[in-house]
C-alpha cells in the first residue's frame, strides 16, 4: 500500500493477480448543516504501474548486454556507499576489454556486440546476487563487491576477454 499526499492510496491485491488500484475517499458536504456523504473511488492502475516499472527498467538497463547501465550503477553505488558508513567492506573492479577496437575494425560491430554480450554473460555467472554488475562505457564494465575487501574472486572473469583471442 502506497499513500499519497493528496489522500489517495495505491493498493496492490495479494491474490497473485498483480492488480493495483488507486483508492480515494472524499467527503462531499451537503447543503444542510452537518449533512455529508463519503465517496469512495477505485481506479485500476495496473497498466500504468506496469508501464512505469518497464520505463524504469529501460532507463537502468543496457539494451545490448542486458546488465545495469551507468545510471543504475550510480544509483546502486550510492546505496552501497551509505552502507559503507556502517563499516561494511566494499571493493570495485573496473574491467576494460583489451584491443576491442580491433575486433570492431576487423570483424564489424556485430562481432563486437557479440563479444560484449558474451563478456557480460560470463561476468553475470561469476558474481553473487548482491554484487553490482554494470556497463560503464562502450567497452568498460564495473563490478562492485559489497562485503568484500578484495576483488580477487573475479579476476578469472576479468581474464576471459584477454585469454579468448578474437583475432
Amino acid at each position: 500500500m502506497t499513500n499519497h499526499a493528496n489522500g489517495q492510496t495505491n493498493v496492490a491485491l495479494q491474490d497473485g493477480s498483480g492488480r493495483v488500484y488507486r483508492v480515494r475517499v472524499r467527503t462531499v458536504q451537503g447543503r444542510r448543516k452537518g449533512a455529508f456523504v463519503k465517496c469512495l473511488t477505485m481506479s485500476d492502475m495496473t497498466r500504468e504501474m506496469n508501464v512505469m516499472r518497464d520505463l524504469k527498467d529501460l532507463a537502468h538497463r543496457d539494451a545490448l548486454t542486458n546488465i545495469a547501465n551507468r545510471r543504475a550503477l550510480y544509483c546502486q553505488a550510492e546505496d552501497v556507499l551509505r552502507r559503507c558508513g556502517t563499516g561494511m567492506a566494499v571493493s570495485s573492479i573496473m574491467l576494460d576489454i583489451d584491443d576491442f577496437k580491433q575486433v570492431n575494425d576487423s570483424y564489424g560491430h556485430e562481432a563486437g556486440d557479440m563479444v560484449l554480450k558474451e563478456v557480460a554473460l560470463l561476468l553475470k555467472q561469476s558474481i553473487r546476487a548482491q554484487d553490482i554488475l554494470a556497463r560503464y562505457g562502450g567497452r568498460g564494465v564495473c563490478v562492485d563487491n559489497a562485503g568484500h575487501r578484495s576483488g580477487c574472486r573475479l579476476c578469472a572473469g576479468g581474464k576471459v576477454a584477454k585469454e579468448d583471442s578474437w583475432r
